[in-house]
């Protein structure tokens, strides 16, 4: 069972480094819980990056296909969202989830391999809108409907 537990934890950690203690509870109560209770020396080393040393070099080099598939989805995920913001109706926030379904892959593989993909995160990051854009887009269209009004 230690070592179920310890594998998801290690699992939540490759996901998101930078994950806190409060993190682990809200993604895994259980094993957190357990780990908390029975094992909080290695739950204690784990958050502080002593088990996870393995980080992705620098000038990690790329193939030609990792290259190509980079600028492919990149380019996918420029188009869907233009696709998003074009749409006629009411707004559609452009989401990182949103995006990430134009791509064969799952959101799981891009967080763990996102070295591979710089040019992709920096497309999602760039086509993310934010709340407060989502937020007056709302407006404007609320607008439109009730006064008639092109936006």
């Amino acid at each position: 069972m230690r070592d179920q537990h310890r594998q998801r934890i290690v699992r939540e950690i490759k996901i998101d480094p930078n994950i806190t203690l409060e993190g682990l509870w809200r993604k895994a109560y259980r094993p957190t819980a357990w780990l908390f209770d029975h094992d909080k020396k290695w739950l204690n080393s784990a958050l502080t990056h002593e088990l996870h040393t393995e980080t992705i070099p620098e000038n990690t080099s790329m193939t030609e296909e990792d290259k190509l598939r980079d600028l492919r989805f990149a380019k996918a995920v420029e188009l869907r969202a233009s696709q998003l913001v074009s749409q006629s109706g009411k707004p559609v926030r452009v989401t990182r989830q949103r995006l990430l379904e134009a791509l064969p892959i799952s959101s799981s593989h891009l967080k763990l391999n996102s070295h591979r993909y710089p040019i992709l995160s920096e497309k999602i990051n760039s086509n993310r809108e934010s709340r407060l854009g989502a937020s007056v887009l709302d407006v404007f269209y609320g607008l439109s409907v009730n006064y008639n009004i092109l936006v």
